[in-house]
Formats: C-alpha cells, structure tokens, sequence
C-alpha cells in the first residue's frame, strides 16, 4: 500500500515542495506512507485498496485525525529520513493544516492515491465508496 501511495503522489505538487529531489522522492514517500499505515491509520482506521493494489484510501474514524505527539515525537528520526532539511516546512505545513482541521466529528481521508499506471479507470472514486457508504449508513454524529 505505501508503495502505491508513493507512486500516486511522487508528482504532487505538496511532496514535490517538500522533497525537491525528483531522482529521489519515491522512497522517502514510501517511508512516509509506511509511517502513515503502521501509527497513524491502521491502529484505529482503515486502509481501503483494490486488487494487485494499484491504489489505496485512508480513513481515519471520528476524532482519529491528529497523529499522536508521542507518535511524532518517537517518529521523529523517520520524518527526518523522510523530509532531512525540509522537515521543519513539513512539520508547519501539517500545524497549520491541523489548526484549520474541522473539530467535529467526521470520518477523515487523509490520502487517497492511485498509481499512474492504474490512473483513469475510476479505482479513486471505487475507493472512496466504502467510506462514503459508512458516513451514509452512520449519518450525522454528536461525538467520536
């Protein structure tokens, strides 16, 4: 699943910001999307993907959005492989994203992402269905 997240937004705009180096962004995405799956997204959320996983959604229940400091803290040395200088830009980005966050409850898609190869055949709108339907079916919440 990282591996597809990593091909998916290698040309983002964002990623392209924060890892300047072209030849070298892949990996360190994948690092990145490997941190995102293992302490933020699979210990209360899900990870939503296709056959041969060409693509990939994150879904983090109501109330799950923010990473845990201690998280962020122990992951520190990671998100430094990751972004190496460009890590206090990273770490701005996500506070300022984070002080705008809505506070009431929702079920949050952090990242959906198709591989190029497989982009075009509907497999992001295919993802998203399973989230879409779960907010549907739950409605309106008054907490997490």
């Amino acid at each position: 699943m990282s591996a597809a997240l990593g091909a998916a937004f290698e040309e983002d705009p964002v990623f392209k910001w924060l890892i300047r180096d072209g030849s070298r962004r892949r990996e360190p995405l994948i690092r990145f999307f490997r941190l995102e799956l293992e302490d933020v997204v699979l210990p209360g959320g899900a990870a939503w993907t296709t056959d041969g996983v060409p693509g990939v959604s994150l879904e983090l229940p109501p109330g799950g959005w923010k990473m845990p400091m201690g998280v962020q803290l122990a992951r520190g040395p990671e998100f430094m492989r990751v972004f190496g200088a460009r890590l206090p830009h990273a770490t701005a980005l996500i506070t300022k994203m984070e002080r705008r966050h809505p506070r009431e409850p929702h079920y949050y898609i952090p990242y959906v992402g198709v591989a190029p190869h497989a982009q075009g055949q509907g497999l992001g709108t295919a993802l998203l269905q399973a989230t879409l339907d779960r907010c549907h079916r739950d409605g309106p919440r008054d907490r997490p």
